[in-house]
């Protein structure tokens, strides 16, 4: 039943993806990867997103969103991805070893598409840096940084008050 998922999706992958130029990659469709895919369509940049979960994909494709089956270290499927007309690769899964296959997949097929990642803690993100990724978030860094700033923003505004 997989292989037959995989092989449907692959063909909808690709002849969707034809056209695209400027769009973003983003593997893992999650919490986080469907907050940074919201955030992609409501800047308006297109993207293609790819999951392992052949339900989560089924339940996306269902509302319409791009979201395909597939493994972001596989080269033929990141080729199907359209990534080498890409703006950016961005790593959202939640398996670290995953995103360091896929950061470190994406780099040897396609040594210039900028690679975002998130990492789990100091030694994820030494990782992802070794296998090529450029840009990364530190989970717990990330959301200490937003939480204080939300706190200063509403001390700011009380103030002002």
């Amino acid at each position: 039943r997989v292989a037959a998922t995989e092989a449907v999706e692959a063909q909808d992958l690709a002849s969707e993806t034809a056209e695209l130029r400027g769009h973003v990659v983003v593997a893992g469709f999650g919490r986080v990867g469907r907050a940074v895919c919201r955030m992609l369509a409501e800047g308006e940049v297109p993207y293609v997103a790819l999951d392992l979960e052949p339900e989560r994909v089924a339940r996306a494709r269902a509302q319409g969103l791009p979201v395909f089956y597939g493994d972001a270290a596989q080269p033929a499927v990141l080729r199907g991805a359209g990534v080498e007309h890409a703006r950016s690769a961005v790593l959202t899964m939640d398996d670290p070893a995953a995103a360091e296959r896929a950061a470190a997949g994406l780099r040897a097929s396609f040594p210039d598409t900028p690679i975002f990642a998130r990492a789990r803690d100091n030694p994820h993100r030494e990782r992802l840096e070794s296998a090529g990724a450029t840009g990364i978030v530190h989970e717990t860094l990330g959301l200490s940084l937003e939480l204080g700033g939300a706190v200063l923003k509403a001390i700011e505004e009380e103030d002002k008050a």
